[in-house]
Parts: structure tokens; C-alpha cells; sequence
């Protein structure tokens, strides 16, 4: 539990937690924040966007308990619909600590010396300005582990390349622990697109990303106001946020002077096939560079059926063929 003298110091650490109707798990990420065990002050920034359920509520009850760092903003109006960007926006300028360490509000820590282990070893490599580790995938449902998030490696660096080809599902949010000097000034891919991906490109370029092998957090998949309901729901979203993405990558080309061009223009069709996916532009998809990429043939034999025959959509879905 937090201490009383580590309270009064000034904060090495800012963990940034963005919540929306998350009365269910918000608990289980706040009480991982307070369970670090620590030698230096850290503060808990978070962001609640206007939560139509309890909360904002919880959250005031930890604001009351620990208010020197328990720090909330209370959004009155929902601001993910106004175009997103909320960490960039909201979060980042309010950070305090040398470094920032990032959860969802309906995910969670499990290692009481997830922030010192991870503090530590980006002390010991000052020529790295992120850090991240392990995640177990738990559904939200139930609780029960799916599997683990991560690279299945030793402790190391991971060079930008990787980071870059990882498309964001490369490491879990709740594992992002970032200098902060490195997000003071936005370059204009960052610009582009505020999401974890960015982040772990840009905490890269100057060092690679530091990892450790540890399991310290999890990542909570299919939860009722998760990003993977919403798209669900409408691939629209999905669309958009990965023509967004494609942009980001093109600008990250324009911004390292063609330093990562390859790596990045592979990336690149990855992001375009979730696009016509999506979209379901399934004769877009007919290009070779894209039929390739499909490891079983039943995947590239599905797009040619529905690049033809379209109308045979719906019923593939229904039957769970798009998966």
C-alpha cells in the first residue's frame, strides 16, 4: 500500500488511466495502481469520460481516501466522441513524474513491483525511453486466461523494426511505462493519430523498447465498453481508425527520412487489408501482396468468393466465417 512519506514527495511516476463505464473493473485497476511497492512517489491521473454508470463514483471514493494522489478529471460531457485523443489532450499535459505508466481503467496490475521493476531498468538504460513486459489476456466475462500478450522473449531490447511491424498488438497498453521527456514535443505522426501504437513507435525510435519477460499486468478482452465491442458493433470504426494508422505510418516515413521505408511499407499492407476487410472491399484484396499475407489458403479463398459474390457476406458472418 501506498506510503505516507512517498506521498509527499514529488512524483517520479504519473500512471494515466483513462475509464468510461468501467464500474465493473475500474476497482481492480486502482487498487493495482495502490498496491506498488516502491521507493519514490508516483500520482494517479485519471480520466473519466463522462461514465453514464458508477464510475465516476468510485473513483470520487479514492479521490477522497488518497487525495494527494488520486488525481480525476470529471469529464460532463463524453470527449471519445468528439474525435478521440484523450491521453494526448487530457493526460500528457498534466504529468508530473519522469515517467509516465499507462492502464486502461478496465485493465489491471498484478505485481506489486510492476512500477519499480520497470523504473529500474529504464534507470540502468538511459539510451531507452520506453519500457514494457508480459500481459495475461483474461476475458472479461469471466475471468478466465486466454493467453499471454507479448514476445515470447528474454529481457532485452526490442529494436524499432520489430516495434514498427508489431502493428500496436505487439505488446499490451497496460505494460506501456514511457520517459516523459520523450512526449513533450509531438512529432507530426503523433499528430496524426494519438493511440498506443504511436506511443510504443515513438517511445522507440531513439533506443528500441526495453522488455522484460515478466507477467505484470492484464489485458481484459471483451468487455462490454471495449474498443473491440465497439468495432464489433460497427467496422466502421475500425475502418477509420485504421486509415488513420496507414496516415500515421506515412508521415513516420516523411518524419525518419525513409530511415525504416521497408519495414514501414510492409506495415502498411497489413493496416490496408484490415481496412478493405472492414470495409468490405473484397476485390481490393485481390492483389497478390495482399492474398499472400493469408497463412491458411481458406482465408485467401474467402476473399475471392466475397470479392464475386458479396451477397454471400452476411451469410459468412453469421456462420462466424469472417473471423
Amino acid at each position: 500500500m501506498v506510503k505516507e512519506e512517498i506521498i509527499k514527495e514529488k512524483a517520479k511516476v504519473s500512471i494515466i488511466c483513462n475509464a468510461y463505464n468501467h464500474e465493473k473493473y475500474i476497482r481492480d485497476a486502482l487498487d493495482g495502481f495502490l498496491m506498488q511497492k516502491t521507493n519514490f512517489a508516483f500520482e494517479i491521473l485519471i480520466h473519466d469520460d463522462a461514465s453514464t454508470d458508477s464510475t465516476a463514483d468510485i473513483i470520487r471514493e479514492y479521490e477522497a481516501k488518497y487525495p494527494d494522489i488520486v488525481i480525476p478529471i470529471y469529464q460532463a460531457e463524453n470527449q471519445y466522441s468528439k474525435g478521440g485523443g484523450i491521453t494526448d489532450k487530457f493526460q500528457f499535459p498534466r504529468v508530473n513524474g519522469d515517467f509516465v505508466a499507462i492502464c486502461e481503467g478496465d485493465d489491471y496490475w498484478i505485481d506489486e513491483n510492476k512500477l519499480q521493476k520497470q523504473y529500474d531498468a529504464m534507470m540502468a538504460h538511459p539510451e531507452c525511453d520506453i519500457c514494457t513486459c508480459t500481459a495475461e489476456v483474461r476475458w472479461a466475462k469471466n475471468g478466465e486466461f486466454s493467453r499471454y500478450s507479448g514476445p515470447e522473449l528474454d529481457d532485452g531490447v526490442i529494436p524499432v523494426e520489430e516495434v514498427i511491424k508489431g502493428g500496436g498488438g505487439f505488446v499490451s497498453t497496460a505494460t506501456l511505462f514511457i520517459r516523459t521527456s520523450s512526449l513533450k514535443d509531438l512529432p507530426p505522426f503523433r499528430k496524426v493519430l494519438s493511440s498506443d501504437y504511436m506511443w510504443q513507435i515513438h517511445g522507440s525510435l531513439r533506443g528500441g523498447m526495453l522488455f522484460l519477460k515478466d507477467a505484470m499486468a492484464v489485458y481484459r478482452f471483451g468487455g462490454d465498453s471495449s474498443y473491440n465491442a465497439r468495432i464489433k458493433k460497427d467496422k466502421s470504426i475500425l475502418a477509420r481508425f485504421h486509415r488513420k494508422t496507414i496516415d500515421a505510418l506515412k508521415q513516420l516515413d516523411i518524419d525518419t527520412n525513409g530511415k525504416y521505408h521497408d519495414v514501414i511499407e510492409d506495415t502498411l499492407i497489413t493496416q490496408e487489408m484490415i481496412v478493405y476487410n472492414a470495409e468490405r472491399k473484397f476485390k481490393k484484396l485481390l492483389k497478390w501482396k495482399y492474398l499472400k499475407r493469408y497463412k491458411k489458403k481458406s482465408k485467401a479463398l474467402r476473399v475471392i468468393i466475397l470479392a464475386f459474390f458479396p451477397f454471400v457476406s452476411k451469410i459468412w458472418e453469421k456462420i462466424g466465417g469472417s473471423k
